[in-house]
């Protein structure tokens, strides 16, 4: 029976399941560092979750490990973690996740409980940033076309651009300090 691609490294090839156990699965795969067959044991996901079982997986192996050569026991040659989790996925999933509660947070901390101008500086930074960054584009793209561009309209747009980012930063320094005692 195969194994779920991507679980493994992929230093290992043909993975096959030779059994199970209480704590996991033994795998048997061809090592393409090694260039030998090798059986790879997984902690069971309902296990793996608990810090004390990986833990004490991983004494178990090095024990092994130190004993190696010793006759009827098996040879250690790698010990490590292989995380399932895919940073394409998880990322802008976290990210929008961060987004929301930093912007619901400012709703309810700073215009709901009390009224305060950090929330000025925040929205006009972020606003003053992604106009910037549209005029800079819009220059650009005329530019590209062969129109030529004023140097006021250079300048506004990096006006644009440091104002709002120093508003931005300005509001997060700001911020923090308002909430340094949270720790």
């Amino acid at each position: 029976m195969p194994i779920r691609t991507g679980i493994l490294p992929k230093r290992y090839a043909e993975p096959r399941l030779a059994g199970r156990g209480g704590m996991g699965e033994i795998y048997v795969a061809r090592d393409l560092e090694l260039g030998r067959t090798v059986a790879i044991k997984l902690l069971a996901e309902r296990l793996a979750e608990d810090p004390e079982v990986r833990e004490r997986f991983r004494r178990e192996a090095l024990t092994a490990a130190r004993l190696s050569g010793e006759p009827h026991v098996v040879t250690i040659y790698d010990v490590g973690e292989q995380s399932g989790i895919r940073l394409r996925s998880v990322v802008p999933r976290i990210s929008w996740l961060l987004f929301k509660a930093f912007w619901w947070r400012m709703g309810q901390k700073y215009v709901i409980r009390d009224f305060h101008p950090l929330v000025f500086f925040y929205s006009f930074g972020v606003l003053m940033l992604a106009a910037g960054f549209v005029l800079g584009l819009l220059e650009l793209v005329l530019r590209i076309a062969g129109n030529a561009i004023t140097p006021a309209s250079i300048v506004l747009v990096a006006v644009l651009l440091i104002a709002g980012l120093q508003m931005t930063l300005f509001a997060m320094w700001f911020d923090m300090e308002a909430n340094k005692d949270l720790r």
